[in-house]
């Protein structure tokens, strides 16, 4: 027969051994444990280090079409050009309203005008729509301006555009 004092001394001793088995120490937040590298395998090749975009240097048709282009923005006025837009395989007639002309911030750094794109009907049947767009000038034929000029200035128009490097010319916030 075994005794109270005996039984629960038992218990007590059972007690601290299962909480020493589950107990782990508390450590400091900056302390990491240690993880051994990892073993060197011959056939993995190192990997390439990311190449740098290369910085955009402008082309003489670029600058001829900012020396042109400028004027236009300034007056206000519609253009018409030919664009060849390479990230849809879409090339067709476009109708804007200009209102910047900048370097872009990232990745390649083009050159780009920012314009109010008025679909043509046949346009907005194959799923245009009107709209703040970006053009890249490389990729700007044939360029008419038209007799038509715009007095608004379109809805959210920043001519300190966020995503501009540099901005060679733009229509003023307000008209006056």
């Amino acid at each position: 027969n075994v005794s109270a004092d005996t039984y629960f001394s038992f218990l007590k001793v059972l007690n601290l051994y299962i909480m020493a088995k589950s107990w782990t120490p508390k450590l400091p937040k900056a302390f990491k444990p240690y993880k051994p590298p990892k073993p060197f395998d011959p056939f993995k090749l190192p990997k390439e280090p990311k190449e740098e975009p290369i910085p955009h240097v402008m082309t003489e048709y670029e600058r001829q079409l900012i020396q042109n282009l400028c004027p236009i923005i300034k007056n206000k006025q519609l253009i018409k050009f030919w664009y060849a837009d390479k990230t849809t395989s879409n090339e067709d007639w476009r109708i804007v309203e200009p209102h910047l002309i900048g370097q872009q911030k990232f990745k390649a750094a083009n050159i780009a005008l920012r314009a109010w794109f008025i679909p043509t009907t046949e346009q907005m049947y194959s799923g245009f729509e009107e709209g703040w767009k970006l053009y890249i000038l490389d990729d700007i034929k044939k360029v008419e301006t038209l007799s038509q000029t715009f007095v608004r200035i379109r809805p959210l128009y920043n001519p300190q555009d966020k995503d501009m490097k540099t901005i060679f010319c733009a229509t003023a916030q307000r008209m006056i």
